[in-house]
């Protein structure tokens, strides 16, 4: 009796030893994940790397920042045209006019007129005339320019007096053309001077000792 007792605790502690090496077995396949922190150094290297490209941004802003000053600089400086001078006043011309105008001055000895026309070279080379604008001078004593602008026979605008020492004063009057001065070929060249006409006439500046009182 007391010999089966013993073989029954036997099998039974066998059979518990199975079970738990089992139960290890098991954990043993699957382990618990654990879930890594990234290091310092890994923080460190990443927060320095950022510092690092926000200060190459920086730079290249104000890199394109110097460059986009420097071509401003450049590009005004290109933008100095030249002058056409008379006997009484000047007017400048814009760089974009450059190679594409021609001009001529005219004096009226009968009537004290004096002019400036300016053409669109290429459309004047074409036999269109070209004319872009002309700024005549008329004598105020003897009235032609007022009644040139009471009549107004063709499209014009009245700029002011000119006053020239020994010569007398004269209005100035700009005359513009009232019928096509360009083929198919210029016209668009044609219309680039023309469009912008005021650049031109709007600088006149007396010389040689005149004055000029702008209308108001």
């Amino acid at each position: 009796m007391k010999k089966a007792l013993i073989i029954i605790i036997a099998i039974i502690v066998f059979a518990l030893s199975v079970t738990a090496g089992f139960f290890i077995a098991k954990l043993n396949d699957n382990p618990p994940v654990e879930t890594a922190s990234p290091s310092t150094d890994i923080l460190q290297t990443t927060e320095e790397r950022v510092a690092e490209s926000e200060t190459v941004t920086e730079k290249e802003t104000e890199s394109e920042t110097e460059a986009e000053t420097e071509s401003e600089a450049s590009t005004t400086e290109v933008q100095k045209g030249d002058s056409i001078t008379t006997d009484y006043y000047s007017v400048d011309v814009p760089a974009s006019w450059n190679g594409k105008y021609s001009y001529s001055v005219t004096k009226n000895s009968e009537n004290g007129g004096y002019g400036l026309s300016v053409c669109h070279k290429e459309s004047y080379g074409v036999g269109y005339g070209g004319k872009l604008f002309t700024i005549s001078l008329f004598s105020v004593e003897e009235g032609y320019g007022k009644d040139l602008i009471e009549n107004e026979p063709v499209p014009l605008e009245y700029l002011g007096v000119l006053k020239v020492p020994g010569e007398g004063e004269f209005d100035v009057i700009v005359m513009f053309p009232s019928d096509a001065q360009f083929n198919e070929s210029t016209m668009d060249g044609y219309n680039e001077l023309f469009n912008s006409n005021e650049s031109v006439y709007k600088t006149l500046t007396p010389t040689n000792g005149a004055t000029f009182e702008k209308v108001q």
